[in-house]
């Protein structure tokens, strides 16, 4: 055990000094460090989390006709069926009178130039 200084008191009682204490401030000064580190993992988590709600994740199911239209688009194109639908969504336009409606594109790998 690490030996600590001790100065009297003005009450004569002997008083702690930190510097003297190599173990305690090392433990003190890893404290310090963890605490940081966890701070700025929960800042990260709260930003991933503010992101994350701008996000939709639906699961879709689709008539059979329409599932394999997708399907074969995707297929075509390179891309996942749920990548199809995220680009088909990219593109909706609603109108004032909440018509919805897509202007024709060529899905495309993310990268690549629509066709």
């Amino acid at each position: 055990m690490a030996a600590r200084q001790r100065r009297p008191a003005a009450s004569g009682q002997d008083t702690y000094v930190p510097e003297s204490d190599v173990r305690g401030t090392a433990w003190a000064r890893e404290r310090v460090k963890r605490r940081e580190r966890r701070l700025a993992e929960h800042a990260a988590f709260m930003a991933q989390r503010r992101e994350q709600a701008d996000e939709v994740r639906a699961e879709v199911r689709l008539a059979p006709v329409p599932g394999q239209l997708i399907r074969q688009i995707a297929e075509r194109a390179g891309l996942t069926p749920g990548q199809v639908l995220e680009q088909l969504a990219e593109r909706v336009a609603v109108s004032d009178d909440g018509t919805v409606s897509v202007a024709p594109f060529a899905p495309a790998p993310y990268g690549g130039q629509p066709q």
